[in-house]
C-alpha cells in the first residue's frame, strides 16, 4: 500500500509543538506524546525534582548545562544590565 502525501500535508506536519510544563519543543504530535510519557516529563508534573532556575530571567531548564549557557546569553546579560 502507498500513501501520498501532498507538500500541504508535509508542511502541516512539520508545526513544532511545545510542552507547556517543560518547555520542550517537539517536532510531532508522535515526538510529543513520546515526551509526555518521559521520565522526565512525570517528573516535571509531580514535581519529583526540581530543574535548574534562572531567577532573574524566571526561566527554567533541563539540567545545570543548559542553565550554564543560558547564564553566558546575550538575552540573560541584556536582562542583568538593566538590573544594575
Amino acid at each position: 500500500m502507498q500513501i501520498h502525501t501532498t507538500t500541504k500535508q508535509i508542511k502541516k506536519e512539520n508545526k513544532q509543538i511545545l510542552c507547556k510544563n517543560c518547555g520542550i519543543i517537539c517536532n510531532s504530535r508522535i515526538v510529543l506524546d513520546s515526551h509526555i510519557e518521559s521520565r522526565n516529563h512525570r517528573n516535571r508534573v509531580t514535581n519529583k525534582r526540581q530543574s535548574p532556575k534562572c531567577k532573574l530571567c524566571e526561566k527554567t531548564f533541563d539540567n545545570h548545562t543548559t542553565l550554564g549557557v543560558h547564564l553566558k546569553s546575550r538575552a540573560h546579560f541584556k536582562k542583568l544590565s538593566k538590573t544594575q
